[in-house]
């Protein structure tokens, strides 16, 4: 599930199978949990087997890509270098990426076919050290001084748009199916920062995709056909914007050419479903709940309504179409209370969890809360919870998918 929000960073997860008991799922299943245990080992758990075998020792951060080839660092401060290791070939040594010895780097993002690896690389400053942590899915550092980096498989490029800026201080990327990458760059943790603006580089060049620097951009993700949905302030309030991916103008994308999703609806969020649709969220006064709405975006149409049953405050439906999420946070400690719900209304599970993501085969690896900490590493199957491991502010991924979180007390 690709989840796009105005004003809140992209939420990436990956696709929800249309199943809601284990023995349904299709016996090809071959996503992969990928976690670095509190002994700082890069382990690789099978869900359906639910046996797991060590990868690398001594991992910081990781990606793990959909071919199976691993982007890290090092836990050893001495050793900032970006390495990548292909458990294929496990004699021969992980290969060293790095641009810049003097700098710090963390992995980002694989390309779908695992041709590029998005990382950034950022400097150390004595009189104010960086710290890295995960949020919303995605590496950030507090440095100020950071720059993207894709890397081919031989050679790595800075895609950084030379546009005079202030320095990034984060990033929010997502590959295309044909190998381009969107990406926003953040200026800055304030509302007196530069705004956030969203860029995209198509294996040459770097361009400004929304062209509107004054303003504020949010998240920015690809369907299959290579269209790209994202949220801008091109008026006056911000909004969800769908661009085709191919009309440009003076060698920028076409701002005329950009299509406002449902603005008739005021969608708070929306999501790219298999087959090409639009899946926004809007509130009923009638029903005093959310909505989910299919929207035709080629003859802005609304195809398809589901009620929403789960009285939380933000509901998405997951890609497959056949699940519906409604989260909102908890109060005392950095966490939300989460309902997962059929299109018919049944709400299938309800959990209190510190971050979660879905798998590209229908399961869900969440982290639940122990004594006020969120710390146990869990799965859902669509019938089943069991824990995987108990692990404390360690990166956790599917392989099928981008996004990483972490089990921690916030």
């Amino acid at each position: 599930m690709k989840k796009l929000l105005f004003g809140i960073t992209l939420i990436l997860s990956a696709f929800l199978s249309s199943v809601s008991a284990q023995d349904e799922l299709p016996a090809d299943r071959t996503d992969m949990l990928a976690y670095v245990s509190n002994e700082n080992r890069l382990m690789l758990y099978d869900p359906r087997e639910r046996t797991e075998t060590t990868v690398l020792e001594n991992v910081s951060t990781f990606k793990l890509g959909q071919d199976g080839r691993v982007a890290f660092t090092k836990l050893d401060e001495n050793d900032t270098d970006l390495y990548v290791f292909d458990p294929a070939t496990p004699d021969l040594a992980p290969i060293n990426i790095s641009q810049n010895p003097a700098a710090n780097h963390y992995p980002v993002a694989w390309s779908p076919d695992g041709h590029y690896l998005a990382y950034v690389s950022f400097r150390e400053s004595s009189d104010n050290p960086p710290y890295l942590w995960i949020y919303q899915g995605r590496y950030l550092a507090s440095s100020d001084d950071q720059a993207l980096y894709v890397w081919d498989g031989e050679k790595a490029a800075n895609v950084m748009p030379n546009n005079g800026l202030d320095r990034a201080s984060g990033f929010f990327v997502d590959w295309s199916y044909d190998g381009r990458l969107a990406f926003r760059a953040e200026y800055g943790w304030s509302d007196s920062d530069t705004p956030p603006e969203i860029y995209l580089w198509d294996g040459k060049t770097t361009t400004n995709l929304s062209q509107n620097p004054e303003r504020h951009d949010g998240g920015v993700v690809w369907n299959k056909a290579g269209q790209l949905m994202f949220s801008s302030q091109q008026g006056e309030e911000g909004s969800i914007y769908i661009w085709d991916g191919v009309s440009f103008q003076d060698g920028l994308p076409d701002i005329n050419s950009f299509i406002r999703v449902a603005p008739e609806l005021e969608p708070t969020d929306a999501t790219w479903t298999e087959d090409g649709f639009i899946s926004i969220t809007t509130y009923s006064d009638s029903s005093d709940r959310n909505e989910i709405i299919l929207w035709d975006w080629k003859n802005k149409a609304i195809v398809k309504q589901f009620p929403v049953s789960s009285d939380k405050a933000y509901s998405w439906l997951a890609e497959g179409g056949q699940f519906i999420l409604s989260s909102h946070l908890a109060s005392g400690i950095p966490s939300v209370y989460l309902d997962v719900e059929s299109i018919e209304g049944e709400i299938l599970l309800s959990v209190h969890t510190g971050e979660y993501a879905w798998s590209a085969d229908g399961y869900l690896a969440y982290c639940g809360i122990e004594e006020r900490m969120s710390r146990i590493l869990s799965i859902w199957d669509g019938g089943e919870n069991w824990i995987v491991t108990r692990v404390s502010y360690q990166p956790v991924q599917w392989q099928n998918g981008q996004d990483t979180f972490s089990c921690n007390n916030g």
